[in-house]
């Protein structure tokens, strides 16, 4: 059993001797080490009762960033941090997806989803020849644009399938998140604003919002 002990201590001390063998920790590790920061300076400094239950229920579809952002900001977060928190999330995910995704198609579950995703990707980019045609700026409208199937998951796949380069694809999940939180979040404080003035304009503006972003999805993008 000692020597047994000793063979297995002195293989992790061969392994971890190997700098592939730190390259790979440091991929693997990087996006929960940065994770854990921002979640660090929120405790800190700002109302983590509040924001870390709207970050953890922005992993479960079918809530996303449309429907937690304003809820966020309906409970006094400021659109700002809001955004952030939310973009920030989208960020280290795509990020781990980036630097781990050979791997991570290999892990069980996860692996499969990855597939189903690949193959609904392949699926996106031949009925959306612009996908292809602008693989950078596509998969930045992809992670900006609420709709079913966007996201940082679904945008790393498909900017694998496309060609582009690991760190290219993240760049685009950066633009993306980042620009569509801030639009989500200040919209909802507008909204907000108006309806302290006058809540049935506010009432119209979200209708009018809701129609034209229906007619957009069912035109541009669900056919």
């Amino acid at each position: 059993m000692i020597d047994q002990t000793k063979r297995l201590v002195t293989k992790i001390r061969r392994e971890l001797e190997q700098p592939t063998t730190w390259l790979f920790l440091s991929k693997l590790s990087l996006p929960f080490m940065l994770a854990g920061i921002y979640l660090g300076i929120v405790y800190l400094f700002f109302e983590w009762r509040t924001l870390y239950p709207l970050i953890g229920v922005y992993f479960f579809p079918p809530l996303g960033k449309e429907t937690v952002i304003p809820m966020g900001v309906g409970f006094g977060v400021s659109p700002s941090l809001m955004a952030f928190s939310i973009a920030y999330v989208d960020i280290v995910v795509g990020l781990f997806f980036a630097l781990n995704f050979d791997l991570l198609k290999k892990i069980p579950f996860l692996g499969y989803y990855i597939k189903v995703v690949e193959g609904n990707g392949r699926k996106l980019i031949r009925n959306k020849d612009w996908l292809r045609k602008f693989a950078f700026s596509g998969l930045v409208l992809l992670v900006m644009v609420p709709f079913q199937g966007s996201g940082a998951v679904t945008a790393s796949v498909i900017g694998r399938l496309t060609g582009l380069k690991p760190m290219k694809v993240w760049l685009s999940i950066i633009i993306g998140a980042i620009t569509g939180c801030i639009i989500i979040a200040y919209f909802t404080d507008l909204i907000i604003y108006i309806s302290k003035i006058n809540t049935i304009l506010a009432i119209i503006v979200l209708i009018l919002v809701f129609l034209v972003s229906y007619m957009s999805y069912k035109k541009y993008w669900k056919n």
